[in-house]
């Protein structure tokens, strides 16, 4: 028990010096859980939704693609509707997307990964 006391007392002592947030801290590998949109059902082309991972850290959000899906819009809307991120990428198994957030405005935003045809998923994040 003393040793987790002391434990707290260092972590408090460091966050207080470093303006660090433990609470920060917990959520900085968070998935960001998205939906499937099919604009155009296809029944040939692999779910986007299956092939992609969002991840959230605290300087951003990381794309990650599972499988070969071809040219893919990311775009990344605010709560106000306004577009703040639109990359096009060639996604290939393996790849990574990076996208920083650090100096965005604290507030909801959206995600959408989409193909050509309209088909893709979203997902909500907060910052």
């Amino acid at each position: 028990m003393k040793k987790f006391i002391i434990f707290c007392f260092l972590l408090a002592a460091y966050a207080a010096v470093n303006a660090w947030s433990p609470v920060a801290w917990l959520r900085t590998q968070s998935e960001i859980d998205l939906k499937e949109i099919i604009a155009v059902p296809s029944p040939k082309s692999p779910s986007i939704c299956e092939s992609v991972k969002v991840v959230q850290q605290a300087s951003g959000i990381t794309v990650s693609f599972n499988a070969n899906l071809g040219n893919l819009i990311v775009e990344v809307v605010d709560s106000a509707g306004d577009v703040v991120f639109q990359q096009k990428v060639n996604a290939t198994a393996g790849s990574n997307l990076p996208i920083d957030t650090q100096d965005w405005e604290s507030g909801t935003y959206t995600i959408r990964i989409l193909n050509e045809q309209g088909n893709g998923c979203e997902g909500c994040f907060e910052i």
